[in-house]
C-alpha cells in the first residue's frame, strides 16, 4: 500500500513537469515554480495524513500506558494505597469542619431570629403603652 502511494507520488511529479498539464503549483524559494497534477496533490496529502498518524501514534506509545496517563492528577494509579487513605481522610475531615460551620451559621440565624422577635415585642409593647397613656 505504502509502495502504491510513493510510486503514485513519483510518477505524478515526474509525468506533470510542464505548466500545461498542472493543476496546482508551488513556488520554491528561488522563484522557480513546482508545478503538480491533481493526482500529485492527493498523494502528497495522502502521504501527510499518514506521517501524521504515524507520529500521533508513536507519541502515544512514548508517552507511557496510553489510557491511565488521560486520567487527571488525582487518579493517578501510581499512587499508593496510603496516599488515597490519607486523601480519604482529608476530605472527611473537610466535611466535619463544613458541618460544623453550617451548625454554626445555623446557630447564628436562630439567635438573630430571635432578638428581631424580641425587638419586635419590645415596639409592640411600647405601642400598647403609648396607647394606654392617651
Amino acid at each position: 500500500m505504502v509502495k502504491r502511494v510513493l510510486m503514485l507520488l513519483v510518477s505524478a511529479l515526474v509525468f506533470a513537469p510542464s505548466q500545461a498539464r498542472a493543476d496546482f503549483w508551488i513556488t520554491l524559494p528561488d522563484g522557480r515554480y513546482l508545478y503538480l497534477t491533481d493526482g500529485a496533490a492527493a498523494a502528497i496529502a495522502v502521504i501527510g495524513i499518514i506521517v501524521l498518524a504515524f507520529a500521533i501514534a508513536m507519541s502515544v506509545s512514548v508517552s507511557g500506558t496510553g489510557a491511565a496517563s488521560d486520567l487527571p492528577a488525582e487518579l493517578d494509579p501510581t499512587d499508593s494505597a496510603e496516599h488515597y487513605e490519607q486523601e480519604a481522610a482529608r476530605t472527611r475531615a473537610y466535611a466535619r469542619k463544613l458541618d460544623a460551620e453550617t451548625a454554626l451559621m445555623e446557630s447564628r440565624l436562630r439567635a438573630k431570629i430571635k432578638e428581631d422577635e424580641l425587638k419586635e415585642i419590645e415596639v409592640m409593647l411600647r405601642e400598647r403603652r403609648s396607647h394606654g397613656r392617651k
